[in-house]
């Protein structure tokens, strides 16, 4: 994407460029953003990938079930956490 300099402001095929690429990743950003904030899975201090890996699935396993529109799903979740 491209930013603003002090002295250059963005042209408007850069403004729509920058439209169109936050269109494709915000929805995938959200994923870590919210595994990030609610469940708090910040750091990993591991160095084996197979650590990481199961250190990191349970919060995915979690996102899993918080993206469920079902209200009583998210309340047993958010107490766990």
């Amino acid at each position: 994407m491209k930013r603003v300099v002090k002295e250059y402001l963005l042209g408007m095929s850069d403004v729509l460029r920058n439209k169109n690429i936050s269109l494709k990743r915000a929805p995938r950003e959200r994923v870590y953003a919210v595994i990030k904030k609610i469940f708090k899975a910040r750091k990993v201090l591991f160095i084996t990938v197979q650590r990481v890996n199961l250190k990191m699935l349970y919060p995915a396993s979690c996102y899993t079930l918080y993206s469920v529109d079902d209200i009583e799903i998210k309340r047993i979740i958010l107490r766990i956490a």
